[in-house]
């Protein structure tokens, strides 16, 4: 919406950056006429021939992990590529891009760490859950089921069979 000046506003000197997961470079440019006709996308079309598309060096998207691994434009961080740790990276995200960079620096972000971003402090929340389980799922939200894994990994405990 920024893009077609219908919200917000850029001020000068301000380069803004659009990350539209499931949207890659190659399916905007695939087809100009069908982006026309495409409400989301139209906005968008034009940004390929003003905008830069930042990629990485073998031309591919980033994706969220490429950024985070990558020597080369990204920030280089150890990232363990199971598929838990990969399912964990759905729900921390927003968690780990606030994180401060120097941090992690030295670590191996793994399923255990983004399980940690996303429930700090487990064995409380479990707690609290005795209490009030379904305002402790209300107040979990996206990451409810993380926590469920995180309990059932810990503490041996499958509160979704409870």
């Amino acid at each position: 919406m920024v893009a077609d000046r219908q919200a917000g506003e850029v001020g000068a000197g301000v380069t803004p950056i659009l990350y539209l997961p499931g949207v890659g470079n190659g399916q905007l440019r695939a087809d100009l006429r069908g982006l026309k006709d495409d409400p989301h996308l139209a906005p968008l079309a034009e940004l390929q021939y003003r905008g830069t598309f930042w990629r990485q060096e073998n031309s591919k998207d980033w994706t969220p992990r490429a950024f985070l691994e990558s020597k080369r434009g990204g920030l280089g961080l150890k990232v363990v590529g199971n598929q838990e740790t990969v399912q964990a990276f759905k729900a921390a995200m927003g968690k780990l891009l606030n994180q401060n960079l120097p941090s992690l620096e030295h670590l191996t972000i793994d399923e255990r760490y983004l399980d940690d971003l996303i429930n700090p402090s487990p064995d409380e929340t479990v707690l609290r859950w005795l209490t009030a389980p379904e305002a402790i799922q209300e107040e979990k939200g996206e990451a409810w089921v993380s926590f469920v894994a995180t309990t059932r990994t810990r503490f041996g405990v499958d509160l979704a069979g409870v």
